[in-house]
């Protein structure tokens, strides 16, 4: 058991190596000196840098605070107006960045989100008992993904997708699974999942709401399974308390001084603007390396007449085929079935 343990420690950090190596290589950070350069100042890359700072000075406080003495004389800064996302992560990149500087936190949150993601993805194949090796290629292909490249300093926490095979995997387990049990290590996935993704980002606990209500219910019109809608509902309610708690400066800030109605300015047309086109899993970004694929990039985002976040849903020369491959797998079986 102890050898076991071991090499599985040993399987893990041969991926966070491996995924760390092929970052810093594409990224220019093979050189130490270059960590302490921030890797761009595009988009929200100030304002991620500014809460590393304030989470390194003990202004950024996970259930606590999230004020700036720096900021907004002769009173100081308040970020309660929003639920903000990633707040444990970029409580650590705070104390990260006390211990060495703000520039080197910021380039290792960009590497964490890699790491974390290679780590999730096996743990989980892993979990499902798929196959070792099979595991390491897809977890370093998910790890690796064009999107979490594109993602960079300006949306780093965006990054943070790796709750995400966990939170598809949770919500299959209540909708299908015959055998799961209260207390059975599937039930604790899935409640330690949940609870997870309360605390992180509120964008993806939004999605993977939804997916546990179609969970639910899909599971309450088909086997009525008691266990599973047991652990459904308490999946449910762990999600919500994990939110809240991560969010009780906010929540108790708005109750107490009101809605400030310009801390989220979103508008209607934004839906279209950002919504995910489904051609863009195929259409390759205009960076590309390969000339004749970058030109497929460049023609589509000239003829494109709404461009949002384009090309940051691009799977990939490999990923795209193995894509192909299991929805005409998953079509086939329907088929067949």
């Amino acid at each position: 058991m102890r050898k076991l343990k071991i090499k599985t420690i040993l399987r893990l950090l041969a991926l966070v190596l491996v995924v760390s190596f092929c970052w810093a290589s594409v990224r220019d950070r093979l050189k130490p000196e270059n960590w302490n350069v921030s890797f761009d100042y595009n988009g929200d890359a100030l304002q991620i840098l500014g809460w590393i700072n304030a989470a390194s000075e003990g202004d950024y406080v996970p259930f606590w605070t999230e004020t700036v003495h720096r900021l907004g004389a002769p009173y100081e800064a308040n970020w309660n107006d929003y639920p903000m996302y990633e707040k444990l992560i970029t409580f650590g990149l705070g104390m990260v960045a006390k211990a060495s500087s703000t520039f080197v936190a910021s380039n290792f949150g960009i590497l964490l989100g890699h790491i974390l993601s290679v780590l999730s993805f096996y743990l989980c194949c892993r979990f499902l008992k798929y196959n070792r090796l099979w595991s390491v290629v897809a977890a370093i292909l998910f790890s690796l993904t064009y999107y979490h490249f594109f993602r960079n300093l300006g949306h780093l926490l965006l990054a943070y997708s790796y709750t995400l095979p966990w939170a598809m995997l949770s919500c299959w387990l209540v909708s299908s699974s015959k055998q799961m049990q209260w207390g059975d290590r599937l039930s604790k996935a899935c409640v330690i999942t949940a609870v997870v993704m309360g605390l992180s980002n509120p964008y993806n606990l939004n999605i993977y709401m939804q997916l546990l209500i179609f969970s639910i219910a899909a599971q309450y019109f088909t086997q009525r399974r008691k266990e599973n809608l047991k652990v459904g509902g308490i999946m449910f309610g762990a999600a919500v308390a994990a939110f809240i708690a991560i969010n009780i400066g906010s929540l108790l800030y708005n109750w107490q001084h009101g809605k400030n109605p310009a801390a989220l300015d979103r508008h209607y047309y934004e839906a279209e603007l950002y919504a995910l086109k489904p051609m863009e899993f195929f259409i390759p970004p205009e960076t590309h390396n390969i000339d004749a694929l970058a030109a497929i990039g460049r023609f589509y985002h000239s003829s494109a007449m709404i461009k949002g976040e384009m090309f940051s849903a691009y799977l990939g020369i490999i990923a795209t085929p193995l894509a192909i491959a299991a929805a005409v797998g998953v079509l086939s079986a329907g088929v067949l079935s």
